[in-house]
């Protein structure tokens, strides 16, 4: 779903920003405007969440968010981000969409 903030100022709606944000585990995820009412999740897993697109089924970005007490391999991964109990990584395919994923401190 797309919203829009009028600015009567303006002579076209501003977009509002569409996102998805994880309390339990302390990260958002901005959502790009070409992705807008075309995602969803398929699956909140244990230590993971899936994006897919609405229109293929196929998957967008993963976000995971390991303990900091267990070891993991970091072949494979791009580290976004950390706090004291979690480290957030996305598998090396998502590398680039990487920065639409924040963690909240």
């Amino acid at each position: 779903m797309i919203y829009s903030l009028e600015d009567r100022r303006q002579s076209e709606p501003l977009p509002v920003q569409e996102r998805y944000i994880d309390s339990e585990h302390h990260f958002f995820v901005d959502f790009p405007q070409d992705w807008r009412g075309h995602v969803k999740i398929k699956k909140a897993f244990s230590d993971h969440v899936q994006f897919v697109s609405t229109e293929t089924g196929k998957t967008l970005l993963s976000v995971y968010w390991l303990d900091q007490s267990k070891p993991y391999g970091k072949q494979g991964w791009v580290k976004i981000g950390e706090t004291v109990r979690y480290l957030y990584a996305v598998p090396k395919q998502f590398r680039d969409v990487a920065g639409i994923v924040h963690i909240m401190k």
